[in-house]
C-alpha cells in the first residue's frame, strides 16, 4: 500500500513556493527523473505564479507539497516510478498544474509533488480535506497496483 502524505508546508509565500519547486526537481535528488503537467519543470515556479496572478489568487496557500512512498520499491525502477508519477499527476491535471520529481538518492524511491491550488479552468481553489485525502490514497494504490500488473504481463 502506497503512502500519500501532504507536507506541513502551506507554500503561502513566493519564497516558499519557489523553494519547494526547486527542492522537488533538484538534480542531486532526482537525477532528472522529473515531469510536470500544465507547466515546464524547469520553470514551474514561474508558470504556477503566472496562472495564479492571472486569476488574482497569488496569496494564501499557493500549492500543496505531497509525497508518495511506493510500497513495492523492489519491483519499481526509476523509470517506472516516473511513469507512476505521471499517472498520479493525472488525478489533478488538467484542472491544476502539477510538478513532480522521483527522489532516487535515498534508500527507497519516493515521489514529490507540487500541486497548484488554483484551477487553470476557472480559478477556484483546490482544497484537499480528509475525505479527498482518503480518495486520493485509494486511487494512488490502484495506480501502483495496475502498473505492477502491467509489468508482470
Amino acid at each position: 500500500m502506497a503512502v500519500f502524505v501532504i507536507c506541513d508546508n502551506p507554500c503561502d509565500t513566493d519564497q516558499a513556493l519557489f523553494n519547494v519547486c526547486q527542492y522537488v526537481v533538484a538534480f542531486d535528488r532526482t537525477h532528472n527523473y522529473i515531469g510536470g503537467r500544465g507547466l515546464l519543470p524547469s520553470q514551474a515556479y514561474e508558470d504556477i505564479t503566472y496562472a495564479q496572478i492571472l486569476w488574482e489568487k497569488n496569496f494564501g496557500r499557493r500549492a500543496y507539497h505531497c509525497v508518495v512512498g511506493l510500497s513495492n520499491v523492489d519491483y519499481i525502477s526509476c523509470d517506472g516510478a516516473l511513469e507512476i508519477a505521471h499517472q498520479i499527476s493525472s488525478l489533478f491535471f488538467p484542472e491544476f498544474q502539477v510538478l513532480y520529481g522521483v527522489h532516487v538518492t535515498q534508500k527507497e524511491l519516493h515521489i514529490h509533488f507540487v500541486i497548484s491550488t488554483v484551477s487553470l479552468i476557472d480559478g477556484h481553489r483546490l482544497n484537499i480535506g480528509f475525505a479527498k485525502l482518503q480518495e486520493l490514497k485509494q486511487k494512488i494504490d490502484e495506480i501502483e497496483q495496475d502498473w505492477l500488473k502491467d509489468q508482470c504481463m
